[in-house]
Formats: C-alpha cells, sequence, structure tokens
C-alpha cells in the first residue's frame, strides 16, 4: 500500500495585532499498530505528524526568534522556549499562542549574559548561563532566585541541573593541553562545595590543531563524534550513550549517588578513523585557519556513531546518528526495557530536535527565507 498524504491547515488571529497566523498539520504514512504495543525484536520505523508552527518572519517580537536553542514542556503542556540571542524564556500554550516572556539582556537579577540551557522541573524554570549562575523562575514567569555554579578546573561548569537529594550534575567541557590525552569532557556528580564522583571522562570528539608558534591544541569547531553523548530527564535520570561501543546506560539519582537503571548495547558498526578520514579533517582545518600556514592537526581515535542525545518522560533515549563528519536526520530511540525494540525515525528536512515528551517532539527549523520557528511533531505510527 501507498503513503496516505493529509494536509489540512487552520488559521489562528494574533489578538495583540490582528495578524492572522497559520498553523499547519500534515499526516504522512499509514498506520499499522499503536508503537507503545510493538514487542517484536524487528526494528521498527516511527513516522510523525506535523501540528503546529511558532514563528514568523515578521509580525509581533513574541513570535519572532533570533536563536532558540533549548525547548522543555512545562505545566498544562506549556511550551517553555530559550532564545539565547536574544536572552529572554518564551511560554506558550499546546497550541502556539504565547503566554508570558521572562529574562532579558544583562547581569543582574532575572538577567542573562549568554544563556545555554533550559530545564523544567515541576513549577520551576532553571536557566544556565556561561556566567556561571542558574537563574530560577517559577512557571508563571516570576523570578525567584541565581545560584553560582561551581568553578572547576577549566572555568564554569557549562551545563549544571538540580538532581534529587542535595546533588547536581555538572558538565565541565574539554579543558586543552598540548597533550592530546588530556583533552577531556567531564560529567560530574557534585554535592555542597565538591564533586562526589565523576560519571564520566571521554573525547568529546573534536578534531583539534595547533600552531607551531602556540603548542597549545584548541578543538577546530570539526567534529566526528563523541566518545560519549548523554542526556538528562527530571530530578532523577541521567542517561549515557558510548558512540564508540554502542553502550547505552541509564543511572538514577539515589541518596547514595547515581545507580544502574538499566544497560543496553546497540548494534552499531564502530570503526577507526579511516585514512581518507583523517585527510579530510586536515584540509577541513586548513581550510577554516588558512591563514595559519602548517597548523598540526589531531584527529579523535574513532569515529563516533552518536552526535547528541535526549530522554523522554519514558526513560527512552532518543539517539542522534553520525556518519562520521556529518549529523544524520536519523534518531534511534532505546527504552531500557530489553523486550522492546529498537525503533528508527527520520526527522523532516530541517527539524533540529530539542525535547521529546509523551508522543510529542519539540524542535525547530527555518521559513524559506530562513527565520528560526518552532515546530510540534506527534509520533503518528509504526511502520514495518
Amino acid at each position: 500500500m501507498q503513503p496516505i498524504v493529509v494536509l489540512c491547515s487552520h488559521l489562528h488571529r494574533c489578538g495583540r495585532c490582528g495578524n492572522v497566523l497559520a498553523i499547519t498539520a500534515s499526516v504522512i504514512g499509514l498506520s499499522v499498530q499503536p508503537i507503545w504495543a510493538q514487542r517484536s525484536n524487528v526494528p521498527r520505523n516511527l513516522s510523525v505528524q506535523h501540528l503546529i508552527t511558532i514563528g514568523l518572519e515578521e509580525g509581533p517580537a513574541e513570535y519572532l526568534f533570533s536563536a532558540p536553542t533549548s525547548i522543555a514542556v512545562g505545566p498544562r503542556d506549556e511550551i517553555v522556549v530559550l532564545d539565547a540571542r536574544e536572552r529572554n524564556v518564551r511560554v506558550f500554550d499546546s497550541q502556539g499562542r504565547f503566554l508570558r516572556r521572562m529574562g532579558r539582556a544583562g547581569s543582574g537579577p532575572a538577567e542573562f549574559s549568554d544563556p545555554l540551557t533550559l530545564l523544567v522541573l515541576d513549577t520551576l524554570i532553571h536557566v544556565a548561563d556561561l556566567n556561571g549562575r542558574l537563574t530560577t523562575f517559577s512557571v508563571s514567569g516570576r523570578y525567584l532566585f541565581d545560584r553560582v555554579m561551581p568553578r572547576i578546573q577549566g572555568g564554569f561548569a557549562r551545563v549544571m541541573a538540580p538532581l534529587r537529594h542535595g546533588q547536581w550534575f555538572i558538565s565541565r567541557p574539554a579543558v586543552y593541553s598540548n597533550v592530546a590525552t588530556d583533552n577531556r569532557e567531564l560529567l560530574l556528580l557534585w554535592r555542597g562545595r565538591e564533586a562526589a564522583d565523576t560519571v564520566s571522562a571521554h573525547n568529546p570528539g573534536s578534531v583539534l590543531f595547533s600552531r607551531p608558534d602556540f603548542p597549545m591544541l584548541s578543538p577546530s569547531g570539526i567534529r566526528v563524534g563523541a566518545e560519549v553523548v548523554w542526556a538528562i530527564a527530571g530530578d532523577s535520570l541521567l542517561a549515557l550513550v558510548n558512540g564508540y561501543s554502542g553502550r547505552v546506560r541509564w543511572l538514577a539519582s539515589t541518596a547514595n549517588g547515581l545507580t544502574e537503571h538499566g544497560d543496553r548495547r546497540l548494534n552499531w558498526s564502530i570503526r577507526e578513523l579511516s585514512a581518507r578520514e583523517s585527510d579530510e579533517a586536515r584540509k577541513r582545518v586548513a581550510m577554516r585557519y588558512r591563514q595559519w600556514p602548517k597548523l598540526n592537526v589531531v584527529t579523535p581515535p574513532r569515529v563516533g556513531g552518536a552526535t547528541g542525545a535526549l530522554l523522554d518522560d519514558q526513560a527512552r533515549v532518543w539517539i542522534n546518528r553520525r556518519n562520521g563528519f556529518e549529523t544524520t536526520r536519523e534518531w534511534q530511540v532505546v527504552s531500557p526495557n530489553p523486550d522492546m525494540p529498537v525503533l528508527r525515525l527520520l526527522l523532516p528536512d530541517g527539524f533540529s530536535l530539542r525535547f521529546v515528551y509523551k508522543d510529542r517532539l519539540y524542535g525547530t527549523n527555518r521559513t524559506p527565507n530562513g527565520a528560526p520557528v518552532l515546530q510540534v511533531f506527534r509520533i503518528a505510527e509504526v511502520q514495518k
């Protein structure tokens, strides 16, 4: 049977300016069986249904985005979005209508200088800033307090997320030196003012370079997949995906630290970086930094099979696959239950997945003229 394509659109008038916003939806594919009922070991492919697009090229400022980098879902399925360039957080209802805004550019209370990530826990919205602060708001938009992130070797933590039992999850970027083996990204479990445990120390997958007059290695911005990618859900669950081996681990936050919650190994074809790929990496670095001749280029030892991960509210890990230098549109969905099959999804063109909740996918895309927008899809079905 051939896939059926159904298109529909709904119009919504903005209450502030009177402009009509088009909210479109599309259904692609054939219904086979609810995905939650699948228990076969045969891999299944997911398909999606487009629900809403939020954002305009011109119009009210509430619907204009510059760099929406982080998305979460709050109470009543409200969509919470961090725009890193505009330095604010915006909240929309489940239908895409603007509700409220919080934060602004600056270094004072309720202000962001370089916001990185967004986390919604119960009725609190946390925003981690590169200046070393974690700013907290209520979901109603009221500023509550700031916390100063721990300063560790190499600078402030890149990500700081509160866990249960007074613990914190810390991500520290790699600290680069002139020895390639020293360059490791750290994931730490933190209590009080000190690290309680090192969760992972891994190669971030960056192609490094140095100049003859400056032997310190630096990341080139070119990657071939990290040794480990990770995801966190709520205040109690962490997932680690080893891009070199295909191993997926689930860790739960307890009073005694992190404990194993699940362990699976994916059937990935993991390989060393080929001579051709090493040459390609050197050419890319030389082209990007052509103002400096005779660069020393250091490549990662292997090609990582993953470029990112997310955890949904059912403890499933969504893994973005990688093919050498390129991020692919393929995501694999892995449950901690070994009896559940690995599911596969090929994302729509241009769609960057940021958050998964219930049967919804939340992410970003661009209009034909390049304006950033938010998009929401529903997981519609499983196809054999």
